[in-house]
């Protein structure tokens, strides 16, 4: 902070006694003035780390924030998981149903049930993007 010794006067009083030349902003100050303007730098610090503890206060509750979504967004996995299973489950009750059907009807069925499902996909992914 200070620290060479000078011949200009105090930038405070004018004052050209026991001069120390501040490193920081390059003015010089007499010994009285120095340990203000030291206890000014000092002041200046302190609220330089009050705005960072305040700006790392605001970033965590920012994070907080964004919770609901990441449980939104796990919720909305589940629920696509559940269909998932549900169309399998129906598929595979159709394709014991048609084990039973004859050779020539069986591939009817599969043309049948396979623009069903295309069908299908086709609505569920159309409600998805909206």
């Amino acid at each position: 902070m200070a620290s060479a010794f000078s011949k200009t006067s105090c930038v405070t009083c004018g004052k050209g006694v026991g001069q120390f030349k501040c490193e920081g902003c390059s003015q010089i100050f007499c010994t009285k003035h120095v340990a203000e303007h030291r206890q000014t730098l000092n002041q200046q610090l302190d609220e330089v780390i009050i705005e960072n503890n305040t700006f790392q206060q605001t970033i965590m509750e920012d994070h907080n924030y964004y919770q609901p979504l990441v449980i939104y967004i796990n919720q909305w996995e589940q629920k696509s998981i559940d269909k998932i299973r549900l169309s399998a489950k129906e598929m595979r009750e159709k394709v014991s149903q048609i084990a039973d059907i004859p050779q020539s009807k069986f591939f009817y069925f599969v043309f049948f049930i396979t623009v069903l499902r295309l069908t299908k996909l086709k609505c569920l992914f159309y409600i998805q993007r909206q």
